[in-house]
């Protein structure tokens, strides 16, 4: 016999078993149907739960029926040891004459009675031990009572049987009736704990000081929680630096990526509240005594493993002026961001497939649908809560410089991006697809790699400042005129090369005062993003669907995010009036209020956001 506790639940008598088969002694409708299996032939372990008596329901010829063991059986009558009701037996006798019928309950009723008993606990799994002696007995049955009447209700209860024991050996753990991985499982108990606390914290004010003297036996309890929780976390750690590597040896990515994903968010989310006692002030004295790093650490890992071994993505054909990029995992945000920052923390999220525009949207595609709500007007395009009669005329269009057909159209407000793209049969893209989209799913901090900007034929001041260099390399300046004997004075140098901070053309490289340089600028390394998307560094930013929230990472969902929808917007991407690195990075989040609700440089007030629409693929 296996110990007590080590055994599936047994309900008396008059419970219910797996799938609400009533066990009682009387056994309505139920008639042994084939020449019963011998006792003997069960196996030892079989026959612990098969008693070595006779029992019998009778059924009588009033329509009543009676169960029990028969203690003596004479020509005319039954002696029976009946039972009555829980557990509580008499001794009654039944002349034959009132006897209808007899069945008699055999070897096979007895085992699919005590089968049918087990019940499976609802908060917590069983010893992997004990789902595998309990298989074979069920096996057992099922081979030796094939025929049996209640064989289909003994197959299924096994299959629920085998199932816990399925998610057992997958390292999954029973919490009220769902099945947990164990990071979400231990996490779901962290949170318990948190809550106990904080009702005693309710409760004994000014308990969780170390001096609280008011109430010692709540004291130890609270101090106790808090050490549990503790070691909880602590344990977690070490579950998660375990069971993640076993996860990617076995070639779950997926399960791996969910696993770190619930741990990133619990440990940003409980444990760092929790530490600071929920106290605002507390807590960038919590963090500094913390390793945040080690989260970044684990997502780079589980990533690196995921890429080496995600499949090739499907061929798309996009649509005419579009890009593919194929659904899947990435690293969004800015690794390096601190806690009070609005991109923290770096996290892994999955995203759908999507078509997005390779190019900014020019002056001259947008002047198409500025054309067409002037004449039709904006009611079949317009978001709701847009001011009716929107007048849908960027501010770039005031600026001779910004408003080139071939440039890219800036100076838009939010709703003139979500009625442009609506326009043309799209919509703005998320933050989570923008960022995919610009850095590629490694989390470089640039659409063009790890390097800055220096160097590269990004449209922003670092970017000009490169073209002059290189213009004055490839198209030197003429050499003073030397005069005969050295008389007279030397003419001036001619004027230094100048390049206006100004937006470049969307379907271009470099600004037009470099396109005639005949050995080439444009063969210089480029800026495409690792999907093939333009000027996602510089040029012009673009509004996102998203609303901006500065936690909105700590909370974000894995798969497909969108931040709240209301103002104020984000916006993406550097610019052409960017002058540093950070400016141009990939994971920048700009936040549309103020100067830049109305698309303008907050700041100069200059124009500097545009559109870019994306289409989901079917």
């Amino acid at each position: 016999m296996l110990p007590e506790e080590r055994r599936p639940i047994r309900r008396g008598p008059a419970g219910l078993g797996i799938g609400g088969v009533a066990v009682l002694f009387v056994l309505a409708g139920v008639a042994t149907l084939h020449a019963d299996v011998p006792r003997e032939a069960f196996s030892a372990r079989a026959r612990q739960h098969i008693p070595d008596t006779s029992r019998v329901t009778l059924r009588l010829a009033d329509g009543g029926e009676l169960s029990g063991e028969i203690l003596e059986e004479t020509d005319d009558r039954y002696v029976l040891l009946a039972e009555r009701s829980r557990g509580i037996t008499y001794e009654t006798q039944v002349m034959k004459d009132q006897v209808a019928e007899v069945d008699a309950f055999g070897a096979c009723d007895h085992l699919a009675e005590w089968l049918l008993g087990l019940e499976l606990p609802r908060d917590a799994a069983l010893d992997e031990r004990v789902y595998v002696d309990t298989l074979e007995l069920f096996d057992e049955f099922l081979r030796l009572c094939a025929e049996h009447a209640r064989a289909e209700a003994v197959r299924d209860a096994r299959e629920q049987f085998d199932f816990e024991l399925r998610q057992v050996r997958a390292g999954l753990i029973k919490r009220d009736g769902e099945w947990l991985p164990p990071v979400k499982a231990t996490v779901q108990d962290h949170s318990r704990l948190v809550d106990r606390i904080a009702e005693m914290r309710e409760r004994f004010g000014g308990i969780e000081h170390p001096d609280y003297r008011q109430h010692p036996e709540a004291k130890a309890e609270h101090d106790r929680l808090v050490q549990s929780r503790r070691r909880l976390v602590r344990r977690l750690t070490t579950l998660v630096a375990t069971r993640i590597p076993q996860l990617l040896d076995e070639g779950a990515y997926e399960e791996a990526i969910v696993e770190v994903d619930a741990f990133v968010r619990f440990w940003v989310e409980s444990v760092v509240a929790a530490e600071a006692g929920g106290r605002d002030a507390a807590v960038a004295e919590t963090l500094a005594g913390m390793d945040f790093g080690y989260m970044i650490r684990l997502q780079r890992d589980v990533m690196a493993a995921y890429l080496r071994h995600r499949p090739e993505p499907p061929e798309v054909e996009p649509p005419e002026g579009m890009i593919y990029v194929p659904g899947g995992y990435f690293l969004m945000g800015n690794p390096d961001a601190a806690y009070q920052d609005d991109g923290f923390p770096q996290r892994i999220v999955y995203v759908a497939p999507f078509f997005i525009d390779r190019y900014e949207t020019t002056n001259a595609e947008y002047r198409e649908f500025h054309e067409h709500v002037k004449r039709a007007g904006d009611a079949d395009v317009a978001h709701p809560d847009a001011v009716p009669l929107k007048d849908y005329t960027p501010r770039g269009w005031d600026d001779a410089g910004l408003s080139g057909d071939d440039q890219p159209v800036v100076g838009l407000d939010w709703f003139d991006a979500y009625a442009y793209t609506r326009w043309r049969g799209k919509r703005l893209p998320t933050e989570a697809e923008w960022e995919l989209a610009a850095r590629g799913r490694e989390g470089a901090p640039f659409p063009w790699g790890t390097e800055g900007p220096e160097g590269r034929l990004v449209s922003a001041e670092p970017g000009r400042r490169f073209v002059l260099a290189e213009l004055d390399r490839l198209d030197p300046p003429p050499e003073p005129e030397r005069r005969f004997w050295g008389c007279g004075r030397p003419p001036p140098p001619p004027p230094p090369r100048t390049l206006p901070a100004e937006t470049w053309p969307a379907r271009e490289r470099v600004p037009p005062a470099a396109l005639g340089v005949e050995s080439g600028v444009r063969n210089l390394e480029d800026i495409e993003s690792p999907f093939g998307v333009w000027h996602m560094g510089g040029n012009a930013a673009v509004w996102v669907q998203d609303g901006f929230d500065a936690t909105f990472y700590r909370r974000m969902p894995l798969r497909d995010p969108v931040g709240p929808d209301r103002a104020p917007r984000v916006y993406r991407g550097g610019t052409y009036l960017g002058a540093s690195a950070e400016d141009l990075s990939a994971f920048r989040r700009g936040r549309g209020d103020r100067q830049a609700a109305q698309g303008l440089h907050p700041g100069s007030g200059r124009p500097m956001i545009g559109v870019r629409g994306v289409l989901p693929v079917p």
